[in-house]
């Protein structure tokens, strides 16, 4: 049996981010819930260098004609009766860390390749997008999003920017609510 750990203790939210050769990992834990967690982000670089900082937890790219950065995370958090009905530092399993699941996902990305993993992205999103569409007669602007929003808060309407927020709501909701996943609302921490 744990200890009872004080309150204080427990809100605070404990992580360290480490870099080695082109993986930055962070992993941690949220001692009020019993939360482990860890995301991981791979810096693939083409043409320029890419150095370490294994002291400060950095990975510095120069000089690069494009970069890539494949990213997965993962929790101990498990859809179950206790998850609901036990206290709080009882609801997970604070004995499990998700590093091997996340390094797994990681691997099988890397394996794909950047090329095969756009071509499943966008078959697998297209299916989902495209079952809606709306016309708000705006057009497209090449103006910036955050000069739009400044004009449209000034009093200068333009359809574009409500259209592009519309898109970009359905791009957030299809990519954080999907098959086999938590729903959106217990993503974030």
């Amino acid at each position: 049996m744990r200890p009872e750990i004080p309150y204080l203790a427990l809100k605070q939210r404990k992580g360290k981010i480490t870099a080695e050769g082109d993986l930055l990992t962070l992993k941690g834990s949220m001692p009020l819930s019993s939360c482990n967690f860890e995301g991981q982000i791979k810096v693939i670089n083409e043409g320029g260098s890419l150095s370490t900082d294994a002291k400060n937890g950095t990975v510095r790219v120069n000089k690069a004609d494009a970069v890539t950065l494949l990213i997965t995370s993962g929790t101990n958090y498990r859809l179950s009766a206790e998850t609901f009905s036990n206290a709080g530092t009882k609801k997970l399993n604070p004995d499990e860390f998700p590093h091997e699941a996340v390094s797994a996902r990681m691997q099988a990305a890397q394996d794909l390749g950047y090329a095969e993993l756009k071509k499943r992205h966008l078959s697998d999103y297209q299916n989902l997008f495209g079952r809606v569409s709306v016309n708000l007669n705006s057009k497209p602007t090449s103006v910036p999003n955050h000069i739009l929003l400044e004009k449209y808060q000034k009093g200068k309407m333009d359809n574009w920017l409500e259209d592009l927020m519309f898109q970009y709501g359905r791009y957030l909701l299809i990519s954080s609510s999907r098959e086999k996943s938590l729903p959106a609302n217990l993503q974030g921490a």
